[in-house]
């Protein structure tokens, strides 16, 4: 059994997703890309409860958005249809087991098992070093895939670092 610490990749990924898929609807106006940025916030959620506080950064910046343009109109058709898609995963989910007859687990899963049975038996030490167990397995399994992915995120940091430092050329006081 691996930990609960390393459910964290997959809310690190579908939040991700989310918010590029949002900030990609708010620039090109389009209300059904904030649909699947919903989405990808349910799936981040459904991995673990915590993925909830990434949409609730996403609805408030929405409602910033909304109270600060003169775009009023289309942030909060974006924050509607992200309210939504994320609606469609957090409901769909449980109405998904109950229809199946298994309410009653899904309920014991969700709000007993993991704080009162499998939190407690393990030592905040071991579920922080399980964070790196995909990291593990994908050295143990697919050695090649994992150099991959960690040199392609390298060349993609190096670029990002390069694109910042061109748009600072200049500027006085950047960072402020």
């Amino acid at each position: 059994d691996t930990f609960t610490l390393h459910v964290e990749w997959f809310v690190i990924f579908f939040s991700t997703l989310a918010f590029w898929l949002l900030v990609h609807a708010w620039k090109n106006a389009r209300p059904w890309i904030a649909g699947f940025a919903g989405l990808s916030f349910g799936l981040a959620y459904l991995a673990k409860q915590p993925g909830l506080l990434d949409c609730a950064t996403a609805i408030i910046w929405l409602i910033l958005l909304s109270i600060q343009s003169n775009q009023r109109r289309e942030n909060l058709r974006l924050l509607t249809t992200m309210t939504i898609g994320f609606l469609c995963m957090a409901i769909g989910s449980p109405l998904y087991f109950a229809s199946h007859g298994a309410w009653h687990e899904y309920q014991f899963y969700v709000w007993t098992y993991s704080t009162r049975y499998y939190l407690p038996e393990i030592a905040q030490l071991e579920r922080l070093l399980a964070f790196g167990m995909p990291l593990r397995l994908a050295w143990a399994n697919t050695p090649l895939l994992l150099i991959s992915a960690i040199l392609g995120a390298g060349l993609l940091l190096r670029g990002l670092a390069q694109s910042i430092n061109k748009r600072l050329v200049g500027q006085e006081m950047p960072l402020l």
